[in-house]
């Protein structure tokens, strides 16, 4: 599960503003302030818990969607190790575990133990996302625009997805994300959208335009496409019919 504005589970939206976090039954349409805070961003839904960013604090908390259990979970200090800090980062949670990148590197946090770890520490971390025991990313601070395969139980690191060369020329990967056993990833020079299956095979090639940003949402995959200076498409690619065109982004 991955930080978003807007949030939500079968019966309620959760959504923060500049007075904290609320949420909104989608039958009664009735709104519910259920933590009052300023700041508030980067919201996230894992089981029981709402996990947000609490930006005065610069720290990740979670509260119980009822509105009870308040807990910080995450801060810089907490870790102990200075170069990790929570500027400009994301976090992921998977199975009580907190995954948070930025780039200064990447830590996890067991939130059932508390025990905490540093993963990447060397290069830093554009992009991220946790599959179930692989820790996929894409370095920052050599700007190899690689995607590297770190397994957490071996502690290796491999390539998954490019090659591993400082500022290559061509093949530049900006981001990627997997739904079910399919690698979607958007790359420039050239500019184009594609997908792959877990064995790497043959890519297939969704659309040949510039890509700004990539989500998946109820196991849907959405990207916005850049047109001109002013104007960008949502589209949602659907896996039977192609791509389908959804909204129109005035000044993205």
């Amino acid at each position: 599960n991955f930080s978003a504005t807007i949030v939500e589970d079968k019966q309620f939206i959760y959504f923060a503003n500049n007075n904290g976090v609320y949420k909104q039954n989608k039958d009664t349409l009735q709104i519910q302030h259920i933590y009052s805070a300023k700041n508030v961003n980067q919201l996230s839904i894992c089981d029981d818990f709402i996990y947000f960013v609490q930006m005065d604090t610069n720290e990740i908390c979670r509260i119980k969607k009822d509105g009870t259990t308040f807990e910080r979970i995450y801060s810089k200090t907490s870790v102990g190790y200075d170069q990790i800090s929570l500027a400009q980062f994301n976090y992921q949670i998977v199975e009580d575990v907190l995954y948070i990148g930025n780039a200064d590197g990447a830590v996890c946090k067991d939130l059932e133990t508390n025990k905490e770890k540093i993963l990447v520490d060397n290069r830093g971390v554009s992009a991220f996302q946790t599959v179930g025991n692989h820790f996929y990313y894409i370095d920052h601070a050599e700007r190899t625009f690689t995607i590297y395969d770190l397994n957490l139980k071996t502690n290796e690191t491999s390539i998954l997805l490019g090659e591993g060369k400082t500022e290559p020329q061509k093949d530049r990967i900006r981001n990627f994300i997997w739904i079910n056993d399919q690698l979607y990833v958007y790359q420039s020079a050239p500019d184009r959208l594609y997908c792959k299956n877990r064995d790497k095979s043959e890519s297939v090639i969704l659309i040949d335009k510039d890509i700004r940003d990539i989500f998946c949402y109820q196991n849907d995959l959405y990207y916005v496409v850049y047109d001109n200076a002013y104007t960008s498409y949502l589209y949602r690619y659907d896996l039977k019919n192609g791509n389908k065109k959804v909204a129109v982004l005035d000044e993205y």
